[in-house]
């Protein structure tokens, strides 16, 4: 169980809504990433909920890549600007909040691997919203060439 080990208690960890009446809340419209949102104030309970979301960094990895899918399908739809100079900064960015300011460095390589996977998530989502833009872009250069047929240098001899 590398990713989620018992975490060093100086370790920030993010705070999620995990209990909640359901009819005093809703779930947000995100695909990805949804959460309840609540009508009315929102306490907090002592203690921890551990969650032991993957076993391995395969299993990390491809809930990554279909993370960073979906993100980057919702930038796509709602226009997400800046996209190359995000794809080159905001990993690095990333990576020194969770490693150094989450302070993940106390849970050793755990904590290394953790950091640079979710830089990775962050580069891999504004590289998949590049592509897709890159695909659009060229779509009517590909429809055109193939309407107009091969060219004589296409044909084998």
């Amino acid at each position: 169980w590398l990713f989620w080990q018992f975490q060093h208690p100086a370790t920030r960890m993010n705070r999620y809504l995990r209990l909640f009446r359901r009819d005093r809340a809703s779930m947000s419209s995100a695909s990805i990433h949804a959460a309840p949102q609540v009508a009315g104030l929102v306490g907090r309970l002592p203690g921890w909920l551990m969650h032991d979301g993957e076993r391995d960094i395969g299993t990390k990895v491809d809930k990554v890549n279909a993370y960073a899918s979906g993100t980057a399908a919702d930038r796509l739809r709602r226009g997400s600007g800046w996209v190359r100079t995000r794809m080159v900064l905001y990993p690095p960015v990333f990576f020194l909040r969770t490693w150094l300011f989450k302070r993940q460095f106390l849970n050793g390589w755990a904590g290394f691997i953790a950091s640079v996977t979710g830089a990775y998530y962050v580069f891999l989502k504004y590289a998949k919203v590049y592509e897709a833009r890159r695909q659009l872009a060229l779509q009517p250069i590909v429809e055109a060439k193939a309407e107009l047929g091969p060219r004589s240098t296409d044909v084998a001899a």
